[in-house]
């Protein structure tokens, strides 16, 4: 059956706990007589055998002898033991090759006969509870390895070959992985005969000194090479002595959770090809290149260092020899490190980082696009005198770090840092709680390209930008199209300006979140006295203080013409957001979004209704002190051009004083365009809808009220009619209202409804509510008229 099995291309045998053979034996006589029988798996190509405890044979079932493990092993050793694979299974284009968790009864993979015939096109090698297994392979049989990519699970694995010297010709990649006991790629036989004829301490020591690789072994091909999991692994190449073609076209290099790694590689090594290099949880770096290697990283694009707990530096200065010419002198024209196609760097969560190098030399990275700098605490000299050249820098990201330990970003020299920062659109700043200030007002035009700035947790910023000069120009950040204040608990404003108008031209998503003793975005003042800020704040907490005169958030002089989204959370202080007269002629607000700020007192007063126009979606939630979402009054008895407002939906959430959403209906003021009302907890409102209100809604298709003390849902006509109303709501399909407790009735009086398209209706906990009665009729009206204690819906009789 097996020799049909020609097209077979996967083998995954896996959980089969009394499985003993994968190909059972057809002709028991013709073993016996040693007749051949070659089983051959053309296609296959990839081939999985795990947790199969009683598994004997691949084919044929051979008898397994116990060996006990010898440490020292002549080079390439005669197959001497009978093994799970026999040699007449040939898989001439196996290149995944997986064991786990079976009996693999030798002390060298290349004991099992099956890896001649497959060892060409082998790729991949996993091994994971093979403990059997000390070394993976003897010196003739590695030279046939020449497609092998990447070994992983290799629990006992403490070396990977023995003998003299091999060159990998082929191998362009290599990952080795899980393999925790393995200090050294190769060694010989001399080697472990003199570090074992040592005593104990020296022996320790020598095998401490042992680098995973050295002369005995080149790469000239390789590009990408990957060590994980290594925890033993101390030295990456022997420091005093020429590295071999190991790092040659070496183009990516990844070293991850080897814990004890205490050289990346020496000061010798070159890296002229090298793009990439990653370098994770390696608890023992101190630093990663020295001068000399850094010189050669003129390929390098991405640099990423994480969660290596006792980095200090990324470069480090060994001291003058390296930059001395052959008189002693040093060479002021080598005297510079230039990465000149680094464009991405991430230093992340490296608590002992000091500097990326903090020598004398001149550090250049004229291609840095995006540098991300998170969880750095002791880091405060990356942006230094010597750091020349960063104008590309397109994406800054700093959080939880001090890199900028000045009261002031670039404070001691602005001009000078304008340049690097020129064409930086997006700059996040995040746990910097050295900072009062982000950057003074002379490097703001600098700044123009600016797309996106984030600031958040600083914990003793005041101001974002500081004036350093009366004449501030009237456009802030031409380009900014995101800002982001958030958890900024000593913030009181933006900047301070003195002109007549101040805007962000470009400003479309603004968020300000958990600053509260911010009560204006922007200050017009003459003066930037941080004093007279906590004196108005006083003033604004007193008794006195009438809404007119209380400090809004948005001043009549600040312009943010494109403004579509605004999310203003946890402003305890805030009282008021717009101005009486606010600059607001062209606005474009699409979404405003108000969540726990306690003492705010309405949302969208009547003097702001015709300019925010283009709103479509409103929340408001847990705001204990508003008691009324839209204000007419001002309206009334005034001529007015009417008001057609796009809002489409409207969420109230725990509003405990809230006892009007529309304190009474206009004629001027459309809402015709709402789709969705939900109110949730707001205990103080009686009524949820205006009767003049509720007969605009043709396109209301979903209204959901809950846990409120609503005695009805449309409140009593505003004035006395003679005819009985009728709400239409054609679009409405679902209607849910929920722990009403006081709920009486749709509407206070007689009235006509019509839900044509009705289909889903919740109603519970609303105890004083007839939820369904049989038609009335009321003195001779239309028999569609429903008595005062009318019922929520009418069931007709047959």
């Amino acid at each position: 059956m097996a020799k049909k099995l020609s097209q077979l291309q996967v083998i995954d045998v896996t959980d089969c706990e009394k499985l003993e053979e994968i190909v059972s034996t057809e002709v028991e006589d013709q073993v016996q007589e040693n007749e051949r029988c070659e089983i051959e798996f053309t296609k296959l190509c990839t081939l999985t055998l795990q947790c199969l405890p009683q598994l004997t044979s691949f084919a044929i079932s051979l008898f397994m002898p116990d060996m006990e493990f010898q440490e020292i092993h002549a080079e390439d050793e005669p197959d001497t033991y009978m093994l799970p694979f026999n040699q007449n299974v040939v898989l001439p284009k196996l290149k995944n090759l997986k064991l786990s968790s079976i009996k693999i009864e030798c002390r060298w993979l290349n004991q099992l006969p099956m890896m001649s015939s497959c060892c060409r096109a082998l790729t991949n090698l996993t091994l994971e509870e093979c403990n059997g297994l000390k070394f993976l392979f003897s010196c003739s049989m590695v030279k046939s390895l020449v497609e092998l990519q990447k070994l992983k699970g290799l629990l006992e694995l403490t070396r990977f070959s023995s003998g003299s010297s091999v060159v990998f010709h082929s191998l362009t990649r290599l990952s080795i992985e899980d393999c925790p006991k393995l200090k050294t790629f190769m060694s010989d036989s001399t080697s472990v005969d003199i570090i074992l004829s040592k005593d104990t301490e020296e022996r320790n020591y020598l095998a401490c000194m042992q680098p995973l690789f050295d002369k005995k072994v080149a790469f000239p091909g390789l590009k990408e090479l990957i060590l994980r999991e290594l925890p033993e692994l101390l030295h990456l190449w022997k420091e005093d002595s020429l590295p071999s073609m190991v790092f040659e076209n070496l183009t990516n290099l990844e070293v991850s959770f080897c814990e004890k790694l205490k050289t990346l590689v020496p000061s010798l090594v070159s890296f002229k090809t090298l793009m990439t290099v990653t370098v994770w949880r390696c608890n023992g770096l101190m630093n990663l290149f020295t001068i000399s290697t850094a010189k050669t990283l003129v390929q390098l694009v991405r640099m990423n260092i994480l969660d290596c707990k006792r980095m200090e530096k990324i470069i480090t200065d060994l001291g003058d020899e390296e930059t001395m010419t052959g008189k002693g002198e040093k060479d002021a024209a080598n005297d510079k490190i230039t990465f000149s196609m680094l464009n991405f760097i991430k230093l992340w969560d490296l608590p002992n980082l000091t500097s990326l190098y903090s020598g004398s030399f001149t550090l250049e990275c004229p291609s840095s696009t995006t540098i991300s700098i998170v969880n750095c605490p002791k880091m405060d000299k990356f942006v230094s005198p010597n750091t020349k050249d960063l104008p590309n820098t397109k994406d800054l990201r700093i959080q939880s770090a001090s890199p900028f330990s000045e009261k002031v970003v670039w404070h001691k020299q602005p001009l000078a840092m304008s340049s690097c920062f020129q064409n930086t659109t997006v700059l996040n700043m995040h746990g910097c709680d050295a900072l009062k200030y982000l950057f003074p007002s002379s490097m703001v035009e600098s700044l123009a390209q600016l797309n996106v700035l984030e600031i958040c947790d600083c914990k003793f910023m005041k101001e974002v930008i500081v004036l350093e000069e009366e004449n501030i120009s009237t456009t802030l950040f031409p380009n900014l199209n995101r800002l982001k204040l958030k958890d900024l608990p000593e913030l009181t404003i933006l900047c301070n300006f003195t002109g007549n108008l101040i805007e962000l031209p470009s400003l479309t998503q603004l968020w300000i979140a958990n600053c509260p003793n911010m009560n204006t975005f922007i200050c017009n003042s003459t003066s930037a006295n941080m004093s007279a800020s906590k004196e108005l704040l006083e003033e604004m907490k007193s008794e006195e203080s009438l809404h007119t005169n209380i400090q809004p958030l948005f001043q009549e002089k600040v312009n943010l013409p494109c403004l579509k989204t605004l999310k203003i959370e946890d402003m305890g202080n805030l009282r008021k957001i717009w101005h009486d007269q606010p600059n607001l002629n062209s606005c474009v607000l699409e979404c405003l979004i108000v969540h726990n700020c306690s003492n705010l007192l309405i949302v969208c007063p009547s003097n702001i209704l015709g300019r925010l126009q283009k709103l479509e979606l409103l929340v408001v939630s847990k705001c204990k002190s508003i008691e009324e979402v839209f204000d007419f009054q001002a309206l009334s008895g005034r001529k007015t051009d009417a008001i057609t407002n796009q809002l489409r939906k409207l969420d109230l959430y725990n509003l405990p004083k809230l006892k009007h959403v529309w304190k009474m209906g206009s004629k001027d003021v459309s809402f015709k365009n709402l789709l969705s009302i939900r109110v949730n907890q707001c205990c103080s409102l009686k009524s949820l809808i205006p009767a003049s209100i509720a007969r605009q809604l043709g396109e209301l298709q979903e209204l959901r009220i809950s846990k409120c003390q609503v005695e009805e849902v449309v409140g009593k006509e505003e004035e006395q009619v003679a005819v009985v109303p009728r709400f239409e709501f054609p679009q409405l399909t679902l209607m849910e209202l929920g722990d009403l407790p006081k709920l009486k009735g749709f509407y206070p009086g007689l009235y006509t409804p019509e839900w044509k398209v009705l289909k889903t209706v919740k109603v519970w906990g609303c105890d004083k509510v007839e939820i369904l009665a049989s038609q009335l009729q009321t003195n001779g009206e239309s028999q569609h008229e429903i008595s005062i204690q009318q019922p929520l819906f009418l069931v007709e009789e047959d």
